[in-house]
C-alpha cells in the first residue's frame, strides 16, 4: 500500500543560489521527491540507491558556510537512516509500518538538513547586515 509523507522543508528561495553548485545535493533532492508518496516495497527496492546518493552527499564538497561540525552531525544522520532502511531489505520478517516509519525518519532528516542551511545562510546575512553598520 503507498503511502504519503509529510512534504520535507525545502532550502528557502532567497538562499537557493548558494548551494546550486552543490549537484549531489540536488541528486539526493530529486531522488526523495519519490519517497514522499512510496509504497514500502518501493521505499526497500530503491533504498540501496538512496543510501549511495546520501553517502555521495555526505562524501561530497560542500559549500564552504557549511563546512561545519553541527552540519556535518546532521549529514551523518541522515546516512545512518539511509543505512537503516538499507539494512532493513535483508530482513525477511520486516512489517510494512516499520518501513513507513524509517522512510518518515529519513524524511525528517533531510528536512533538518534544510533547516540547517536555512539557519546558517540566514546568520550569515545578518551578521553581514550588522557589520555594514
Amino acid at each position: 500500500m503507498v503511502q504519503k509523507h509529510e512534504q520535507i522543508e525545502l532550502v528557502q528561495e532567497k538562499y537557493q543560489s548558494r548551494i546550486d553548485d552543490w549537484k549531489e545535493y540536488d541528486n539526493l533532492l530529486e531522488f526523495l521527491d519519490q519517497y514522499i508518496v512510496i509504497s514500502p516495497n518501493d521505499a526497500i527496492n530503491n533504498s540501496n540507491e538512496l543510501n549511495d546518493k546520501a553517502k555521495s552527499l555526505n562524501d561530497s564538497i560542500k559549500p564552504e558556510i557549511l563546512e561545519t561540525p553541527a552540519f556535518n552531525a546532521r549529514l551523518n544522520l541522515l546516512l545512518n537512516e539511509t543505512l537503516r532502511l538499507y539494512d532493513m531489505s535483508s530482513i525477511p520478517s520486516i512489517k510494512a509500518a516499520e518501513v513507513n516509519e524509517q522512510v518518515t525518519k529519513i524524511l525528517l532528516a533531510f528536512s533538518a538538513i534544510n533547516s540547517k542551511i536555512n539557519t546558517t545562510l540566514s546568520q550569515a546575512e545578518l551578521e553581514g547586515e550588522i557589520s555594514e553598520i
